[in-house]
C-alpha cells in the first residue's frame, strides 16, 4: 500500500475517532441546550411589553406553580407579575375588555369573552356576522370565513333545535360560541378552520346533512359541557389546541388531566403538549414545563425522568462559553480531517492505477 493510501486511512481512523467523541460527548450538549432555552423572565416581559397583561399574569402564575421551581426563581418574577396585576385591576382596563368583548369581540380578558358569548347565545351575534359579511362582500373587501361560516352554522342549527335533537343543539350552540370567539382572539388553527368549513358545507348539501350535524354538533357539545365543569378559559385553550372536529375530544380529554391549569398548560406547552400528556401523563408534562415547550415536546421520546437528569447534567456544561468555542472547532477540524483523507484518498488511488498500469505494460514487455 502506498503511503498516501496510509496516510488516507490515517485521516479517516482520526475523522472517525473525533466524530464519535464529538456525537457522543457534545451531542448531549447539544440536546439539552437545545431544551433549555426559555429565560422565563424575558418570556413574561414579552407579553408585558405587547400589553398581554392576562398572559403576563398567568405564565408567572403557572410558573411559579411548577415542580421544581425554587423560591427565588419565583421572586424574580414577582415585579412582572405586580405590574401585570396593577394593569388588570384598574377600572377602566376591566370596562375596556367587557365593551371590546360584547361590541367587538376582542377581549383579552375571559370577561370580556364571556360578555361576547353572551351575545352569541343570544341570537344577535349570528344574523350580525352575517349582515357584516354581507356589507363587506359587497364592498369588496375581506371576510372573514370562520366567523361567517360558524355564524350561517348556527342558523341553520336553530332551524332544527326542536324535537328530541333540541338539547344537542342547545349545547353545540354554545360550544360554537366559544370556537367563533377563540377565532377572534387568534386561537384557531388553519386544519381546524378548514375542518370547520368542510363538516358546514355538507350542512347544507343534501344526502350530508345528517351525518355532517352529528360531525359538527357532538364535539361542540362536548366543548361545551367542558367549559361548564371547567372553565371558559380553558375551553379556549382547548379550540386552540384542536387541529380538527375530530381530534377535539382527545384534547378535552388531555386537558381534563390537569384540571384548573389545562388551560395554561395548553396555552404555555407547545405544539405537542397533548402528544405529549397521552404518551407520558399529566404529571410528566408539568414535571419539565419549567424548561418551555421544548422540554415538553422531547416527552415523545424519553421520560421525564431521563430528561430532567440529563438536564441537570449536563445544562451547566451547556452554558460554557468555552465548550461551545470548543464545538465549534472540533467541527472544523473534522471538516479538514473529512477533505484530507478525500485528497489523501484520491491521490492514493490514483498512484495505486498509475502503478498497475506500469507493471502490466511491463509484463507485456518481457513477452
Amino acid at each position: 500500500m502506498n503511503h498516501k493510501l496510509r496516510l488516507a486511512f490515517f485521516f479517516i481512523l482520526v475523522l472517525c475517532t473525533a466524530g464519535a467523541a464529538h456525537y457522543f460527548f457534545f451531542g448531549q450538549y447539544r440536546y439539552v441546550n437545545s431544551i433549555a432555552l426559555i429565560n422565563p423572565k424575558a418570556y413574561a416581559q414579552m407579553f408585558l411589553a405587547a400589553e398581554r397583561y392576562k398572559d403576563a399574569e398567568d405564565y408567572v402564575e403557572f410558573y411559579r406553580s411548577l415542580p421544581g421551581v425554587s423560591s427565588d426563581e419565583a421572586a424574580r418574577l414577582e415585579p412582572i407579575l405586580y405590574e401585570a396585576r396593577q394593569k388588570r385591576s384598574s377600572l377602566s382596563y376591566k370596562a375596556s375588555q367587557t365593551l371590546k368583548g360584547f361590541l367587538l369581540g376582542s377581549s383579552d380578558e375571559d370577561y370580556g369573552k364571556a360578555a361576547e358569548l353572551a351575545s352569541i347565545i343570544v341570537g344577535v351575534s349570528d344574523v350580525r356576522d352575517l349582515i357584516t359579511a354581507g356589507r363587506s362582500w359587497v364592498a369588496d373587501e375581506e371576510v372573514d370565513a370562520v366567523t361567517t361560516t360558524l355564524a350561517a352554522a348556527g342558523l341553520a342549527l336553530t332551524a332544527v333545535s326542536v324535537g328530541p335533537q333540541a338539547p344537542l343543539v342547545q349545547s353545540a350552540k354554545v360550544g360554537m360560541g366559544i370556537v367563533k370567539v377563540a377565532a377572534r382572539a387568534g386561537k384557531i388553527s388553519k386544519p381546524l378552520r378548514q375542518s370547520l368549513k368542510t363538516t358546514v358545507a355538507k350542512l347544507f348539501t343534501k344526502g350530508s346533512a345528517q351525518a355532517a350535524f352529528e360531525e359538527l354538533a357532538r364535539p361542540m357539545a362536548q366543548l361545551s359541557a367542558y367549559a361548564a365543569r371547567s372553565d371558559l378559559g380553558n375551553a379556549f385553550e382547548v379550540v386552540g389546541r384542536s387541529r380538527s372536529l375530530d381530534e377535539m375530544p382527545r384534547v378535552i380529554k388531555a386537558a381534563e388531566q390537569f384540571g384548573d391549569k389545562a388551560g395554561a398548560v395548553l396555552r404555555f406547552g407547545g405544539r405537542d403538549v397533548v402528544a405529549a400528556t397521552q404518551r407520558r401523563g399529566a404529571q410528566e408534562v408539568l414535571a419539565v414545563s419549567k424548561y418551555g415547550d421544548n422540554a415538553v415536546s422531547a416527552l415523545k421520546n424519553v421520560s421525564a425522568r431521563k430528561l430532567l437528569h440529563d438536564i441537570k447534567r449536563w445544562s451547566a456544561i451547556a452554558a460554557s462559553s468555552l465548550l461551545r468555542a470548543l464545538d465549534v472547532v472540533l467541527w472544523i477540524v473534522e471538516a479538514v480531517l473529512s477533505i484530507l483523507a478525500g485528497a489523501m484518498s484520491l491521490a492514493g488511488v490514483r498512484m495505486l492505477r498509475k502503478a498497475r498500469r506500469q507493471a502490466r505494460n511491463g509484463l507485456r514487455g518481457e513477452q
